[in-house]
């Protein structure tokens, strides 16, 4: 989750009300990254379905993002943390940066829709050479079922990720997690323009100046300990102002998550 993507965003009538902003993606080499401010330190298991997602297969553990199990060989993230990236290395049951159990891709799965111009349809799924042992440290996380259209509005998931603390700090050493609140659509469109923020998109706003940021970039939007999201971008302007950031509505892909894996 180091890099962050660095987005465009054009309006589509001379007249709009909003003043289109630019999202940056959370991770990958074209993009800025991202962390969570303001996040309470999890303790090891706290949250046993997050794992730490890297561009690389080698020791150097480069391009950092989030993701999370959702079966022993399946891992969800955001599909601008896999795009042109031949394979990665998965680290499980961490809550310390660098550290856990590790996996190599076999194989990835960019959702076919995918738009790296404005992240819409920003999902991918990894699927592992081998498979995980779920222990209290590794468990999968609960999916919606397919059919469910809740919008989540009011809700207040978690967010989670090894993200910086601040636009200028380096990664956080320890997982960090912050509470957020899921906003209406109408309500984010203003921040970022209708051609980003989409049905599929899901906005939130963090609580108490809490926000996540570079490098937090595909992990896990969870409710009652049922993921709801993928953390997909945030505002050109920073971790830090207090705007809204965009998720991957997981509700608007469970057909396609189910065609794939079988989940």
């Amino acid at each position: 989750m180091e890099i962050l993507l660095v987005l465009l965003v054009t309006s589509v009538a001379a007249q709009a009300s909003y003043e289109p902003q630019i999202p940056v993606s959370l991770s990958g080499e074209k993009i800025r990254q991202t962390r969570m401010v303001n996040g309470s330190i999890a303790w090891t298991g706290q949250y046993p379905y997050f794992v730490s997602v890297f561009h690389s297969t080698s020791v150097n553990l480069t391009g950092l993002c989030g993701g999370s199990i959702i079966a022993k060989r399946w891992i969800l993230t955001a599909a601008h943390c896999a795009d042109d990236k031949a394979s990665f290395m998965i680290l499980v049951g961490n809550a310390v940066l660098h550290r856990g159990n590790k996996f190599i891709t076999q194989e990835k799965y960019i959702h076919p829709e995918y738009n790296p111009k404005n992240l819409q349809n920003d999902i991918a799924l990894l699927h592992l050479s081998s498979d995980i042992i779920y222990t209290d440290y590794a468990k999968q996380i609960s999916l919606p079922n397919i059919g469910e259209s809740s919008s989540f509005v009011g809700y207040n998931p978690i967010v989670m990720g090894f993200g910086k603390t601040s636009d200028t700090s380096d990664l956080s050493v320890n997982l960090r997690y912050a509470e957020v609140n899921v906003i209406s659509n109408s309500n984010c469109i203003p921040t970022f323009g209708p051609e980003t923020v989409v049905d599929s998109t899901m906005c939130t706003v963090g609580l108490a100046g809490q926000s996540i940021c570079n490098s937090d970039s595909g992990g896990p939007v969870v409710y009652n300990n049922v993921q709801i999201g993928i953390i997909s971008f945030i505002h050109a302007t920073g971790c830090k102002q207090g705007k809204p950031f965009g998720n991957v509505r997981i509700t608007s892909h469970r057909q396609w998550i189910n065609n794939i894996t079988g989940i």
